[in-house]
């Protein structure tokens, strides 16, 4: 008798979080320029507004998408990771901006001011990527060793010697 492993899967809400986030950022990159400022969107300040703006709401709509998919995939992966490729530049940005002890504005405040400041963009990103991954991660490790048992099983009985009955 196999034994059944529940998997626990937790609700998705970083995901929507990320979906809200770039939705707001998308649309405040049309009300202006000066949005570029903010340290999470200044390292994207060489990419046009509007072209910037409908990178975020696709990757919002395709992370919407992703996160209503009854069952995970490789098409609901790869829907995720333009918005997990946006959260990594803006905490990317972040960090450099704790490390050069200034904004990506240019403001200078100290190093622990600013990662005070920009640790919601860090934990966006990390969070993002343990949510993507238990998604997506759907064999346990118990499944896993069974596999790999099972498999060895088949071909020790394969590469064994005929029995007499075989004759």
């Amino acid at each position: 008798m196999k034994a059944s492993f529940a998997r626990i899967r937790t609700h998705p809400w970083i995901i929507w979080y990320a979906v809200l986030l770039h939705t707001l950022w998308a649309c405040l990159l049309l009300a202006g320029q000066k949005t570029y400022g903010a340290t999470a969107l200044h390292v994207y300040s060489p990419v046009p507004r509007t072209l910037m703006a409908g990178a975020l709401l696709t990757a919002s709509a395709l992370a919407a998408w992703a996160i209503t998919c009854r069952h995970p995939s490789w098409q609901t992966l790869a829907a995720l990771l333009p918005q997990q490729a946006i959260l990594t530049a803006s905490a990317y940005a972040a960090i450099a901006a704790v490390v050069m002890a200034h904004y990506g504005d240019g403001v200078i405040r100290p190093r622990l001011f600013i990662l005070a400041d920009q640790a919601p963009a860090i934990l966006a990103f990390a969070m993002h990527t343990a949510a993507v991954v238990e998604i997506h991660a759907r064999k346990t490790t118990a499944d896993i060793l069974r596999a790999t048992l099972t498999a060895m099983d088949t071909e020790a009985d394969r590469l064994s010697p005929p029995g007499p009955s075989s004759r």
